[in-house]
């Protein structure tokens, strides 16, 4: 009988993101017989075109459990920004089916459906308070940030972009009329006391 993957956790992903496919291997463990006791007994899962790096999860074989629902963990690969990306799971005797109700997930209306969609990522930003007058350059790092056109705002003030790449942007903060409202236990000289905000 043919595996069943039955869902992937969290379905929203980024790249180098942790996720965890749930699937059924049916009676598909009593057919594998030349599994090397340090490979895994599927041959590879992909989200997209990427493969999921399963290495530092799974050490060696392991003797999952069939018509039951097993958990594998890994890290998402290089991934473009994207909708809908479909996943599969490949097994010496072909591709895993997918359950048709949890691996779909839709809106209320039913018209926009995927699988797993990937999104951009921020992983730091340069600077985290500074002027109402503007005019810091930020830097912020991350992923999936060469998809598109990119309208950054800091405490609702547009950033104005100056360079981009897949792997951050840089921009400078525009001049906002009063400091953020978000600013906490910040000690500043009494002249920039009202002139400070967070970013």
């Amino acid at each position: 009988m043919t595996p069943v993957l039955k869902y992937v956790n969290p379905p929203v992903l980024y790249q180098d993101a942790e996720v965890e496919l749930i699937f059924d291997p049916k009676s598909i463990m009593n057919k594998i017989e030349d599994v090397a006791s340090d490979d895994m007994p599927f041959v590879q899962a992909k989200i997209g075109a990427a493969n999921i790096n399963f290495e530092d999860y799974v050490a060696g074989y392991v003797n999952y459990r069939g018509w039951y629902n097993n958990p594998v963990r890994g890290i998402v690969g290089d991934q473009k920004i994207s909708d809908n990306l479909p996943v599969t799971m490949l097994w010496e005797t072909g591709y895993a089916i997918h359950d048709p109700v949890s691996m779909n997930h839709c809106d209320y209306a039913g018209t926009t459906c995927y699988q797993t969609k990937t999104v951009p990522a921020i992983y730091s930003i340069s600077q985290k308070e500074g002027y109402v007058t503007g005019g810091q350059i930020i830097t912020v790092t991350g992923f999936g940030f060469n998809d598109g056109t990119i309208v950054p705002t800091i405490d609702g003030v547009l950033c104005t972009v100056l360079s981009q790449d897949d792997k951050g942007f840089t921009c400078r903060a525009g001049s906002a009329s009063t400091p953020s409202s978000l600013v906490e236990n910040i000690e500043v000289p009494v002249e920039q006391a009202t002139t400070r905000r967070r970013l």
